[in-house]
């Protein structure tokens, strides 16, 4: 069995015992990709790791947590066995960016109907204004044991 350990958590990958905070992704989407690698470069404590929904572990994730695994139109945001979708999940993690980023946590003070919508209308349209990837993204070299891929 494969572990990754950070900050004395543990992610197993077979099991899927999650006890870090996991943004599930869609790996194929730029706009997802792009988003994930800013907040690679602009988080604070490096907690976060990441699963492309596409992976078998985002598909056990998601599915493990009741979310269409086929119609994900969403990032989620795991943490402490909750779960975070649409802009909820982009404030919560906000919380793990530097500043001037991690003003844009005060957004969940916004009404959620409000920014859902927001959301919604990017997430509804990310392959035609950012484009779509054949295969999933590959982490750059020493970041692979923050993403769970099996």
């Amino acid at each position: 069995m494969s572990n990754v350990r950070q900050h004395q958590n543990t992610v197993s990958h077979h099991s899927l015992e999650i006890d870090v905070p996991v943004v599930v992704f869609d790996g194929v989407c730029n706009l997802c990709n792009t988003a994930v690698q800013f907040i690679l470069d602009n988080e604070t404590d490096q907690a976060l790791h990441f699963a492309a929904a596409q992976s078998p572990a985002g598909q056990r994730l998601l599915r493990r947590s009741g979310f269409d695994t086929e119609d994900l139109r969403t990032f989620v945001f795991m943490l402490n066995g909750q779960c975070f979708t649409k802009a909820h999940a982009a404030t919560r993690v906000a919380e793990h960016l530097r500043y001037p980023w991690r003003a844009a946590r005060i957004l969940r003070f916004l009404p959620h109907p409000l920014l859902d919508w927001c959301y919604d209308r990017v997430a509804n349209n990310r392959y035609q204004w950012f484009g779509k990837r054949d295969v999933c993204m590959t982490p750059r070299p020493g970041l692979q044991a923050r993403f769970i891929v099996d």
